[in-house]
Formats: C-alpha cells, sequence, structure tokens
C-alpha cells in the first residue's frame, strides 16, 4: 500500500460570534499520508437542484482519535466521514467518506 496523497482533517468546534451567538467552525486537526480509493457516486435532486454525491474510501496508518464527527478535504472537496473500519491489529484505518458536490472547504486563514 502506497500513501502517496496528503488529507486535512478538520474537527467541527463551535465559537461565539460579536452577537454571542454560537456558530459552528472547522479546526484543522492534523495532516496525514493516504492511500485513495474512489468507491462511486450518484446523482439526487435535492431542494430544487442536482447534487452529485461520491463515495472515497482513505486508508492511513492508525492513529487514535478520528471519529465520524470529522471532516476531510482532499483535492479541494469536503468528504463527511460516515465509517472508519480498523484493519489488522491496529495497523491501518480504512476511512469511508461520503462526499458532496455543493459542500466547499474551509478557507485558509493565513493570509
Amino acid at each position: 500500500m502506497i500513501l502517496d496523497k496528503h488529507i486535512e482533517v478538520y474537527k467541527r468546534d463551535t465559537t461565539r460570534n460579536e452577537y454571542n451567538e454560537k456558530v459552528e467552525i472547522l479546526d484543522h486537526h492534523l495532516s496525514l499520508p493516504a492511500a485513495v480509493n474512489y468507491r462511486g457516486g450518484r446523482e439526487g435532486f435535492y431542494a430544487r437542484q442536482v447534487v452529485a454525491t461520491g463515495e472515497v474510501t482513505f486508508t492511513v496508518r492508525w492513529i487514535e482519535g478520528l471519529d465520524t464527527t470529522m471532516m476531510i478535504v482532499f483535492d479541494g472537496k469536503v468528504h463527511e466521514i460516515t465509517y472508519i473500519e480498523p484493519v489488522g491489529r491496529m495497523h491501518t484505518l480504512l476511512i469511508h467518506t461520503k462526499t458532496v458536490d455543493n459542500k466547499k472547504p474551509p478557507e485558509d486563514d493565513n493570509g
């Protein structure tokens, strides 16, 4: 298995805005090397627009702390984690994700 791609993992968090309202933010959690396996997709008509979804599985080395509330950004797309499958004796993880066409990755705040 060749881990030749890099993925960015984001964790959902909440903060307060200037009006003291709770808002959800995405906090960069970590970067990982991964192997990418595209599993297919489909199109659907949701909220009066055509939305394409795809399924992608990422293979990474074993790491603690990943869960299904996190998201992966890869190739300019947001991938929501649906299931994390351990392989072997704490050797690798298969991260099953769903990609929604109209979701945008978080903005880079380095500028």
